[in-house]
């Protein structure tokens, strides 16, 4: 698999046997005790996010946020369940997808032929096994720090390293409405 540009940023993950990492179109599985390679997709230029492993529909899948687009693959065969478009500048998907329940919230920074642009956020319906959106917007624009759930809300930094204005946000998961929000410079979260 190539390397993208920035490196392979996304944690491997171990689920099972398996060791998954976000490399090639939408990810590798290799045995954890071997090295040796369980499916491997495309050779393509991967993603910068950790895949997400959760149960859906009745299956085991990860969630991998790849260059140009979420995916969802089957851990066992890496058979692709589905798949959603998400171009941003950079080829820059580098916050973490976060499933919570039969939903999906994904958050970039760049949008597509305009880095100065901004691609934002929104949370996809995967309920019926192929991702619907349920809103997009503007309202958290992650650069790579992920943002976190809970109880029905993303908590996230909106806007690029660097930025003196860039802030934390708390936005809401059913309608994406922005909560409140703090300027604090970038930062990362994590929830206990």
């Amino acid at each position: 698999s190539q390397m993208p540009a920035y490196g392979f940023s996304g944690s491997p993950v171990v689920d099972g046997d398996l060791l998954l990492v976000n490399a090639g179109r939408c990810g590798i599985a290799l045995n954890k005790q071997t090295g040796k390679t369980v499916w491997a997709s495309e050779p393509e230029l991967g993603g910068y996010a950790t895949p997400v492993v959760r149960d859906m529909a009745g299956r085991r899948v990860a969630v991998i946020f790849g260059q140009k687009a979420l995916y969802a693959v089957d851990v066992r065969n890496g058979e692709r369940q589905w798949a959603y478009p998400w171009d941003t500048g950079f080829d820059s998907n580098a916050a973490d997808p976060i499933v919570a329940g039969q939903s999906v919230f994904v958050s970039s920074c760049y949008a597509q032929g305009n880095v100065n642009g901004d691609k934002g956020c929104a949370l996809l319906d995967v309920s019926t096994g192929e991702p619907k959106p349920v809103w997009t917007n503007l309202n958290m624009r992650s650069h790579f720090s992920s943002a976190v759930v809970l109880a029905g809300h993303a908590y996230g930094f909106d806007g690029r390293a660097g930025n003196s204005k860039t802030a934390l946000k708390c936005i809401a998961l059913e309608n994406g409405e922005e909560r409140w929000s703090h300027v604090l410079g970038f930062g990362s979260l994590l929830a206990a």
